[in-house]
């Protein structure tokens, strides 16, 4: 008995040490593993994955506007939004940092993966907070799709410089990366 509750115990801590606090999605610590075996595997074996990188438009106005706590309740819906969003076991959703949000789709092919960036955008727009109804979200997306024996900080990059060209091209919008 003591064993299982020892090994109960320890998968909650697992569980709790790869799981962003607010938002309740993958860390990023658990996303950097995560990428990691994905550019080791499928980049090696040549299988498709994709990388989106996902930026919040406006995150700082919005906090200036209505106070953390909104900023945060944004975030939360975000996270929920984009687990829903993705819910296949081998893909993973993560908090990447402040208001960016990371999500590794394998066996998704480039013109899969700008769907699924559509998919991920369209589905931030339709949040409706609760406590402020009138806050409009969007979201930026930037994809990239992992190259054969790619390493991870260039697929990296590609997939965060496609973020920023998003960004610059009016935000509330997807962009896919050269291959």
């Amino acid at each position: 008995v003591e064993l299982l509750q020892l090994n109960v115990r320890l998968e909650e801590t697992k569980r709790t040490a790869a799981t962003d606090a607010l938002t309740g999605v993958h860390n990023r610590r658990a996303f950097d593993a995560f990428l990691e075996r994905v550019v080791e595997f499928d980049g090696v074996t040549g299988t498709p994955a994709a990388l989106l990188m996902i930026d919040v438009d406006n995150f700082k106005m919005l906090n200036d506007a209505y106070g953390h706590q909104v900023g945060d309740a944004a975030l939360t819906a975000i996270g929920a939004t984009l687990a829903r969003t993705f819910l296949r076991k081998f893909d993973i959703v993560s908090r990447y940092g402040g208001e960016e949000f990371a999500v590794v789709v394998r066996d998704a092919s480039e013109g899969e993966a700008r769907k699924l960036g559509e998919r991920a955008r369209s589905a931030i727009e339709n949040i409706a907070l609760p406590e402020q109804p009138a806050i409009k979200l969007t979201a930026s997306v930037g994809v990239a799709t992992l190259v054969h024996m790619e390493d991870k900080s260039t697929w990296l990059k590609r997939a965060d410089d496609s973020l920023y060209q998003a960004k610059n091209a009016g935000k509330n919008c997807v962009i896919v990366a050269k291959t």
